[in-house]
């Protein structure tokens, strides 16, 4: 029998959850929620949680059918086993194809990111469970600012921003809130009241940003101190401490995830295979434009990537979304900023190269004795 419940706890206040009824015993309720965790209440707490009036108010949890840290586990190790099978077609031999995956002096830096990625993933399955998706995105966007900052700070003077670049940058960060809160205004059919995520909510989803930018920052770095090594080795490394440091975290914050395949794979289904198909492509996409680009472009390619995800859903026929001006104007805003900013960066170089010498820029040769016009 499935019942909606009422959730318990800072990070379920406020919102019920469907669940089936497992066991009856005198006493207690046994419920499975979707997600396929138990619980087992008193008869009196679950009287307490069971909502069964017309006038609850309280919102229904978006809930996902299966554990969340379990397609992040899943896409680490099906990329190492891909990046192993690049490695087999190494043209050192096999075997130093293979060694080189998990051997010499980047191992150690790569598993540093590795962890970075892993612990940013976990903060953000925390904080999409505490705030609704509006804020989260909302404060997603604080990315391109962190990471200009970052930027400078590891690699000095040579990755600062001119003022113009700084101006279009924030520029760039208010259109996509702006951007982001009519989207969310529209598909809501109107404007709604945001769920509060709290201090802890936030405080996530702030920690979670800055781990990204400055994984991002390092991963640029690194990715080109180590450009004489293949991609998939550098990968590789990088997914091999990703999966295992995400085991760790799964273990200490969601052990009955790892009990049996069978917990493991709860309520998978293709959709879920697709989720962990893109998710792997995404990574490897995103790891590989950091390799030829740097962070900055990267984060304002994932901005874009909103953009055009956006405009599939609203002139492809099968996503019935409707058009909105006002979304549509934000998005036009946030495109033609973007456009500047690549702008400046062909521009940068040219303005910054010293002048040869003072004859040349005059346009007269010779020595401080003897010159000719």
């Amino acid at each position: 029998m499935r019942v909606l419940l009422h959730g318990i706890g800072k990070w379920a206040e406020g919102q019920k959850f469907h669940a089936d009824i497992m066991d009856v015993s005198r006493g207690s309720v046994k419920v499975r929620f979707t997600d396929g965790s138990f619980k087992r209440y008193t008869t009196d707490e679950f009287k307490t949680a069971l909502s069964n009036s017309a006038a609850d108010k309280a919102q229904v949890a978006k809930e996902l059918p299966y554990r969340k840290m379990t397609p992040v586990i899943a896409k680490s190790f099906i990329c190492i086993f891909i990046f192993n099978l690049l490695s087999l077609r190494d043209p050192r031999g096999w075997k130093v194809g293979l060694v080189s995956c998990y051997t010499g002096p980047s191992m150690k830096i790569f598993s540093y990111i590795g962890l970075l990625y892993a612990v940013g993933d976990w903060l953000e399955m925390k904080s999409m469970g505490s705030m609704d998706g509006a804020a989260y995105q909302v404060l997603l966007q604080s990315k391109l600012i962190i990471t200009a900052l970052i930027l400078w700070a590891i690699k000095g003077d040579k990755a600062r921003q001119s003022k113009t670049q700084w101006s279009t940058l924030t520029t760039l960060t208010i259109g996509m809130i702006i951007f982001m809160v009519a989207e969310s205004s529209s598909s809501a059919g109107g404007p709604k009241k945001s769920q509060s995520g709290g201090f802890l909510g936030t405080f996530f989803v702030l920690m979670k940003v800055l781990i990204s930018c400055y994984g991002a920052v390092v991963t640029d770095k690194e990715l080109k101190q180590y450009k004489d090594l293949p991609l998939y080795v550098q990968l590789n490394q990088m997914f091999f401490s990703w999966g295992v440091f995400s085991l760790i975290l799964a273990a200490m914050f969601e052990p009955k995830v790892l009990v049996s395949s069978s917990a493991f794979f709860h309520g998978w289904n293709s959709a879920t295979w697709l989720v962990v198909l893109s998710f792997s492509v995404k990574t490897v996409l995103t790891m590989t434009l950091l390799k030829v680009l740097d962070s900055i472009m990267k984060t304002i390619g994932e901005a874009v990537a909103v953009l055009v995800i956006y405009a599939f859903q609203v002139f492809l026929p099968f996503f019935g979304k409707e058009f909105e001006i006002q979304t549509f104007l934000a998005m036009l805003a946030v495109v033609m900023t973007v456009t500047t900013y690549m702008f400046l960066k062909e521009d940068k170089p040219k303005e910054s190269e010293p002048a040869k010498d003072l004859g040349t820029l005059h346009g007269w040769k010779g020595d401080s004795n003897y010159i000719t016009w």
